[in-house]
């Protein structure tokens, strides 16, 4: 169970900044009930990351997968957001955790059967909240897993690609505009800030779309590295970043499935 901290977020002014409907404040408000439902043993299996609370990444976990969020990105809301620190009754200063434990984390419950039922327990219970909607057939952790991983795939390549198209409109603002579309700008940002889809088909939709536009983007600036060391260094980033997310197969163009490097996984 999570420690009780010292200057927990009171109800009053969270009710000021949130509906009291929040799902978030629910969570908050009900997580000893939740935790105390979980068998000791499954609760012990997913505390794989030392020096933190056995369920903490479970449920940073869990509310990644709801809102469509990367590590960086949840580990940024730990840090920030009220209703989060409520849910997972931490103290307002708390400084929020280190992305990389969230995929350690995952690669850990990929492993362990019983980390895994404890997962699946968990985001059960957080279902009957209202914070994932519920499906025909239940989610396991197996697809939690894959899905929130296949986030920060996708975050890597719209990241690199958001640098590499910066790098040119500083170097050579002129061919960027003669050769590639105005929306791409938009598109790819340096830093992603919105949600990403987490539904499997959706995620594959976008990384095709991504991979597409990179090894377009690659083919067509080759020629200009020559011309600017800066556009050549974030292109040759760009060019490996493809090279860990993707091959060509019977003529396809596939995301690679290689073991894991901070979620170079499927």
């Amino acid at each position: 169970m999570l420690p009780a901290p010292q200057e927990k977020i009171s109800t009053g002014p969270f009710k000021q900044l949130h509906n009291v409907q929040s799902i978030y404040m629910r969570i908050g408000d009900r997580l000893s009930e939740v935790l105390g439902q979980l068998p000791f043993e499954e609760l012990r299996a997913i505390a794989i990351v030392p020096a933190m609370p056995a369920v903490l990444y479970a449920l940073v976990t869990l509310f990644q997968y709801a809102e469509g969020v990367s590590d960086l990105q949840a580990a940024q809301a730990v840090c920030t957001r009220l209703d989060w620190k409520y849910a997972l009754q931490l103290p307002i200063d708390f400084t929020g955790i280190d992305p990389a434990c969230l995929c350690t984390f995952r690669l850990g419950t990929r492993e362990s059967q019983l980390a895994q039922k404890g997962l699946e327990r968990l985001l059960n219970a957080l279902t009957d909240q209202g914070l994932i909607a519920r499906r025909e057939r239940t989610t396991t952790a197996q697809e939690v897993i894959r899905s929130v991983c296949m986030l920060n795939r996708l975050e890597t390549m719209l990241v690199a690609m958001g640098q590499a198209l910066k790098g040119a409109a500083t170097q050579k603002p002129d061919w960027l505009q003669a050769h590639i579309p105005t929306h791409w700008m938009e598109r790819y940002p340096c830093q992603t800030k919105n949600s990403l889809p987490v539904n499997w088909e959706k995620q594959n939709h976008l990384a095709q779309q991504i991979a597409e536009d990179a090894l377009y983007f690659i083919a067509l600036a080759q020629p200009e590295t020559a011309l600017t060391a800066r556009l050549s260094s974030e292109l040759h980033h760009l060019k490996v970043i493809c090279q860990m997310q993707l091959k060509q197969e019977g003529g396809e163009l596939r995301w690679s499935p290689p073991p894991c490097k901070r979620c170079i996984i499927l």
